[in-house]
């Protein structure tokens, strides 16, 4: 007879009891049918209050009564307490019908037959297979196991340690729990149980997870079972992957929870940890798709929980037009913290499987390397979404792998010896032959990759620095740039949007109406989505926990550069030993230069980064490291190959030397402090400055500009530090070619860049004064030719502000160096260029032509006529004493003229720009000039008709230092090849390479020249004598 069919107990938490009774059978029967008539909740309040009465009666008895003698207990045999608490576990009975108890009336019959009345733990297996498997467990077998093993367990602590049969009531309640794991386990990885499999006990797992008491020890208790039993693969597998499935449906914006906490509380397990890597699912197969890999792969799904994913985005930006700034700021704020929180989880969950094991570290280390390979177009100027891993995935991994990596990332290398140097000869995890070397081409690391070192294994610690700075390339660089995607995409959309909203008139009343109205509807959409992804990327890209965590491995990793880099590998040094600068010149270590280019680009991309969106974290870190970094890169700039690099490399010096709301630059204290800065610091802006004229690339004249610029800003702040005006005056006086080379591409720059910004301003003057003002772009009112000239001056106003602020740095700096070494300007190569670039550059700003200058909101375009005249009168002024730049300004054929002079200083004198000491020592400059000048005129008379032969052929000047070029055989002045020489290294005439010191010179034609001179001037001087006599 059945007195219940409930065998799990029948409640939604482990401790609930049983209260279904089943009608007798009217025939014995050896299964019976359960049916669950009452919920959990009434089941708990009905016994709650069931004992609450018992309790309340019991004291009102024993408060009436007087107190007796007790009398002890009789004991109750073992084998009658064993067969109870059998009976009281697991909810059964042999005969007797007990309240929630199931008769086992097939299992009694087995037993009369053998003459067995009780239950005992040496029938345990009988027990529970006729239990299990006659008899339905509702709601499934895990519950009635777990309430089981629960019970077993709770009744082990009601147990007085005085009884005399403690021990072994203890080892049967054990027993019991055991057996209750064993079947767990049993039922998990067999078919024991008709239509019920691992997959149905694994969503009761998930059901319960939030059940007090939680499943989790009952859990774990069953991994150790299995693993003891060699049957934890089996065990795990369809729990892991049901977990995994059900996780992907669900999503970050679902309840991902449960299915997180599951596989964590799995990975405690060492047992679990050990063999994780092993299920099948783990492994990247070869038909896996970079894209499919967050769903196909066991991790995937859990480390593809994100707030930048679709469905997350749209749930928490459901009207992105319609968001205040407060309101987004509170969002950003909400969703950071749980975000954070689950990037913590998953960190635990991969460092659990690190730690498992020798192979789970090595597999989840694969698995994370297989993932870059399969991910390089990321990286990609036009990136294919469906080619690519998301966004939050690969976040994610970066994030795992940067904290993988915090025990040894100190800045001064307490474990930097662990990393080994030549990783990519032992065996990576990753590939990268086809990455771009910091130094090396295809060639190059082709012969480096035939030394690989086969059976060679790294170490734990030198294959997480690199794997992480690839996902800080390919995660967080990734990010960065499908943010800069997004946001150009937004752009576009809206201008498109904007420009179909103009044209919607054309459509009324036609047929073609609601298909163009359709089409607004898919535009306007697309563009609510991209601001959602906008929103999503800068929510998470710009959250400071996670860029602090990203920035302290940028900087460990720049520490570590500059170690491979050295040659004898000894970077930081204890102690504190100064660097020496530059390293061996061309003998960068080969690993060095068989490095992908993007382990010093990466670094430096992310602090240029945040420098332009928040620097706050930059502020925080001890961030000197960066800028040493930067110096021994610049003064080794022969160590990379990519010049753009190394302009990457002074734009962050750049940004970093920028005011920022009126105050000093955030470098600018390191700059003046920092040993390394202080000594190489100067030359290595002048060197690359220099290097930058030729980048290989077809738009090399445009872009050395910007890099220009940068350094032309960083200089100008270091100026205000004397130790770096020595470092100039030093360069001048210990490397004059080196120093001649640079002024002569300061002079090409501000000679050009001056042209430019003032021919780009006197086509502004013209376009405003032709079109009307205001300007309204795009007015359908206007007529053709008058949009096509709007269009025009937006183009010369968009050069225009570019230019003038290059002119400006370049101006700035000519008076600057001016002043401090007016020697250094005024050699043969350079003096005749620099006075005709600042004549012609005054005859523009005071002569005829400077009315043309005239525009509207001369600021916008950073012109501000006064200060550029002033500037240049200052280097005028630092070069007056130097005979040869008067003679040089005076002989400038082009452009000199004294009235300018006078010009600039009525315009000076009116605004009061300059003092009165000035004004006079402009005069005497200018009269020095004209002196010069009539001497010159005077001279040119002595020489009459020159020879052709003694002229130069470029400059059309009498030689005086004539030299032969050996291949074109041609003769020329010597100050003027070493001029030419110093912006292209090639022959004039031939455009074979040339160097200067390769010229003959031509001692000979020398010789006639002086001799010439001196017949001419005797000539003259004779005939002025006559004429005077008569």
């Amino acid at each position: 007879m059945l007195n219940n069919s409930n065998n799990s107990s029948g409640s939604s938490t482990p401790t609930g009891e049983e209260r279904k009774t089943l009608s007798p059978s009217p025939a014995p029967s050896s299964t019976a049918k359960a049916e669950e008539t009452k919920t959990s909740k009434e089941d708990e309040a009905v016994e709650e209050k069931e004992k609450a009465s018992k309790s309340a009666k019991v004291e009102s008895e024993k408060a009436s009564q007087s107190p007796k003698p007790q009398t002890p207990t009789p004991a109750i045999p073992f084998a009658d307490w064993q067969d109870g608490a059998i009976s009281a576990v697991f909810k059964v009975s042999l005969k007797n019908p007990k309240e929630r108890f199931l008769v086992l009336e097939s299992l009694n019959q087995e037993f009369e037959s053998e003459g067995i009345e009780k239950f005992s733990t040496e029938l345990l297996d009988r027990i529970l297979w006729a239990r299990l498997t006659e008899y339905p467990c509702l709601p499934s077998p895990f519950e009635y196991l777990w309430n089981s093993w629960l019970r077993a367990g709770d009744a082990k602590r009601l147990l007085r340690q005085k009884d005399p049969e403690f021990s072994h009531k203890v080892a049967t309640y054990n027993e019991l729990q055991s057996f209750s794991v064993r079947y767990m386990v049993l039922v998990a990885t067999t078919d024991m149980v008709e239509g019920v499999d691992a997959t149905k006990i694994a969503e009761r797992i998930i059901i319960k997870a939030n059940a007090s008491p939680p499943p989790w020890e009952f859990l774990l208790a069953a991994v150790e079972r299995a693993a003891s039993d060699e049957m934890i693969i089996e065990f795990l597998s369809p729990l892991v992957h049901t977990w995994s499935r059900e996780c992907a449906k669900t999503g970050y914006q679902g309840d991902y929870k449960p299915y997180m906490l599951a596989l964590e509380t799995l990975l405690t397990s060492k047992s679990v940890a050990s063999v994780f890597t092993q299920l099948d699912g783990f492994a990247i197969s070869e038909q896996d798709l970079p894209y499919t890999i967050p769903v196909t792969t066991l991790l995937g799904p859990f480390l593809a929980l994100s707030p930048i994913n679709f469905a997350s985005r749209k749930a928490n930006f459901p009207n992105p037009d319609f968001l205040p700034a407060r309101e987004t700021h509170r969002l950003y704020g909400d969703i950071r913290s749980e975000y954070r929180v689950v990037q913590n989880r998953l960190f635990e969950i991969c460092n659990k499987i690190v730690r498992g094991s020798v192979t789970s570290r090595k597999d989840l280390l694969k698995y994370f390397g297989k993932i870059i390979d399969l991910n390089h177009k990321r990286m990609a100027i036009q990136v294919q979404q469906e080619q690519v891993s998301p966004d939050g995935f690969m976040l994610n991994i970066t994030y795992i792998m940067t904290k993988l990596s915090e025990p040894f990332t100190d800045l001064y290398g307490s474990k930097i010896d662990k990393i080994d140097i030549d990783y990519f000869l032992k065996d990576p995890v990753f590939d990268i032959s086809e990455e771009t070397k910091v130094k090396a081409d295809i060639e190059d690391t082709k012969l480096y990759l035939e030394k690989k070192q086969d059976g060679v294994e790294s170490n734990f610690i030198t294959h997480t620095f690199f794997l992480t700075a690839a996902y800080h390339q390919y995660g967080f660089q990734g990010a960065i740039n499908s943010q800069k995607v997004t946001k150009r995409k937004l752009r576009d959309l809206e201008a498109r949007l904007q420009q179909a909203e103009a044209e919607i008139s054309r459509f009324r009343g036609s047929g073609r109406e609601s298909s163009f109205n359709r089409l607004l509807e898919t535009m306007k959409n697309d563009i609510v989505e991209t601001k959602r992804l906008r929103l999503a990327l800068e929510c998470v890209l710009l959250d400071h926990d996670l860029q602090s965590t990203i920035m302290s491995f940028a900087l460990f990793q720049t520490v570590f550069l500059i170690r491979a880099a050295k040659p004898d590998h000894d970077y930081p040094k204890t102690g504190g030993q100064l660097l020496s600068l530059p390293f061996e010149q061309d003998n960068e270590p080969e690993s060095f230069a068989n490095y992908p280019e993007y382990m010093l680009e990466c670094p430096v991309n992310f602090v240029n980064y945040l420098m332009k969106t928040d620097a706050e974290v930059v502020v925080s870190s001890p961030f000197k490291f960066m800028l040493i970094f930067a110096v021994v890169f610049l003064r080794n700039s022969q160590y990379i190959k990519n010049p753009y690099l190394k302009v990457h490399i002074v734009e962050m010096l750049f940004l970093g030397a920028m005011e920022v709301n009126g105050q000093r630059g955030l470098f600018v204290d390191v700059f003046d402090t920092e040993p390394v800065c202080l000594d190489y610091l100067f030359h290595s802006l002048m060197s690359i400055y220099i290097e930058i004229e030729k980048t290989g690339a077809s738009s090399q004249f445009y872009d050395k500009f910007t890099a220009r610029f940068y350094i032309s800003h960083i200089m100008r702040c270091l100026w205000n530090n004397s130790a770096y005006q020595q470092k100039l005056r030093s360069e001048s006086e210990n490397d004059v070619d080196f120093f001649v080379q640079f002024v002569a591409l300061l002079l090409n720059d501000a000679t050009y860049l001056f042209d430019e910004s003032l021919t780009k301003l006197t086509e502004i003057h013209k376009l405003q004064k032709e079109l009307p003002e205001p300007p309204h772009f795009g007015d359908p009112q206007e007529d053709a030719e008058t949009q096509e000239k709007r269009q025009q001056l937006a183009t010369a106003e968009r050069h225009a502000e570019s230019y003038m602020q290059l002119t400006n740095q370049s101006v700035i700096l000519l008076k600057l160096f001016t002043s401090a070494v007016p020697s250094a300007f005024v050699t043969p190569e350079i003096v005749d260029r620099l006075a005709a670039m600042m004549n012609y550059n005054l005859k523009m700003l005071v002569g005829p032509k400077c009315r043309e200058l005239k525009v509207r909101n001369p600021e916008k375009y950073k012109f501000n006529p006064r200060e550029l005249l002033s500037l240049l009168l200052d280097s005028y002024l630092n070069l007056r004493k130097e005979p040869s730049f008067i003679k040089a300004v005076a002989r400038d054929g082009r452009s000199y003229d004294p009235d300018q002079f006078d010009k600039a200083r009525k315009i000076v004198e009116a605004k009061a720009i300059k003092s009165v000491s000035d004004l006079d020592l402009l005069e005497k400059f200018k009269q020095d000039t004209i002196q010069i000048k009539n001497e010159d005129e005077e001279g040119e008379l002595e020489l009459g008709d020159i020879p052709d032969e003694f002229l130069d052929p470029l400059m059309f000047t009498l030689m005086e230092e004539p030299v032969t070029l050996p291949s074109s055989r041609v003769t020329i002045d010597l100050g003027t090849i070493k001029s030419h020489l110093l912006s292209d290294p090639k022959d004039p005439f031939n455009r074979e390479p040339l160097k200067v010191e390769d010229v003959i010179p031509n001692t000979e034609l020398k010789q006639r020249i002086e001799d010439f001179k001196k017949q001419k001037k005797a000539e003259y001087q004779a005939n002025k004598m006559d004429q005077s006599a008569d």
